[in-house]
């Protein structure tokens, strides 16, 4: 795997990962302001310390954190729980969506905007020396507003500055062509592209075609099966192997909340790797198959090159 991977702790290179890869987490996270919901703040770096001992144990190596300015998003403490575990940390750069977006994103320029995301990847995010990794989550609600799509223009010109990956929220992933036909126009690499919350869509026609057009399929809610079964997750992945497509494909369970984590009787950061693969080999799915999907697809996604 050639490259390297921008972690809170520095660079490494994408060789050096050898462990299981989830691009879309939370591991410091607080959406309660706008929700008015106590259990959508998850902010206990000293738990998250503790929970990612089980993802550890279970073969996972690096977790993507894409928490935004708004939502949570802090340099200084997830240097903190990279320096205390065992497992490499990513930061992003970028905005949320609706009422998430801080005020500077609804009154800057796209440009303005693009020189804080790549500064941030390249020299350090908030007047630390943390550089962020990948631009995300950026989204679009139900109604696409003019600044997220001004946020989608600054991530674009981020993206060709770095080659740092976009990876984007949809809403229930009914805007999954809408954002990458964006994309698309604006001349975005779509291998280094994954649009979000596909297995909340269960369209498969809409994963063909974003996964035919070069773009991840994030099958990213793996657990919350408040949306959906894992078993239908198991369907989707499924299908786009059967279409030779299983290379277009991420894994994750972005966990956001306090009640998915162990200690609160959630299904933790270790639920892909474990019941959700064990899922996988029960549907006849191999070694190499899971390896794909939590290895090299992940990896190959959010590798900036070294040229």
């Amino acid at each position: 795997m050639e490259g390297f991977v921008r972690t809170v702790l520095g660079d490494v290179s994408s060789e050096s990962i050898e462990g299981m890869v989830l691009v879309h987490e939370h591991l410091n996270f607080d959406t309660s302001r706008i929700k008015h919901d106590p259990d959508a703040c998850m902010t206990e770096p000293e738990t998250i310390i503790e929970e990612l001992k089980e993802f550890s144990r279970v073969g996972g190596d690096l977790l993507v954190d894409l928490s935004t300015t708004n939502t949570g998003r802090n340099p200084e403490i997830l240097r903190h729980i990279a320096m205390n575990c065992s497992n490499k940390v990513v930061c992003s750069t970028g905005f949320y969506f609706g009422l998430y977006l801080p005020l500077v994103a609804i009154t800057s320029s796209a440009n303005s905007l693009a020189e804080r995301f790549v500064r941030e990847i390249t020299e350090g995010i908030d007047g630390t020396d943390v550089k962020a990794g990948v631009i995300g989550e950026i989204g679009w609600g139900q109604q696409v507003l003019p600044a997220e799509k001004r946020v989608f223009e600054a991530a674009v010109i981020a993206h060709k500055a770095t080659g740092a990956a976009i990876i984007t929220h949809t809403y229930f992933g009914l805007n999954a062509l809408e954002q990458l036909d964006f994309l698309e126009k604006k001349g975005v690499n779509t291998k280094k592209v994954g649009i979000g919350h596909m297995d909340l869509y269960p369209d498969p026609d809409i994963h063909f075609e974003v996964a035919k057009r070069g773009a991840f399929v994030c099958i990213d809610n793996i657990g919350r099966t408040d949306y959906r079964p894992d078993s239908e997750r198991v369907e989707m992945i499924r299908f786009l192997f059967e279409k030779g497509l299983g290379n277009k494909i991420i894994l994750s369970s972005d966990v956001s909340r306090k009640s998915h984590l162990h200690k609160y009787g959630g299904h933790g950061y270790d639920h892909v790797l474990t019941r959700f693969v064990s899922m996988l080999y029960e549907a006849g799915f191999s070694e190499d198959d899971v390896l794909l999907l939590l290895h090299e697809n992940p990896l190959r996604l959010i590798s900036i090159s070294g040229e």
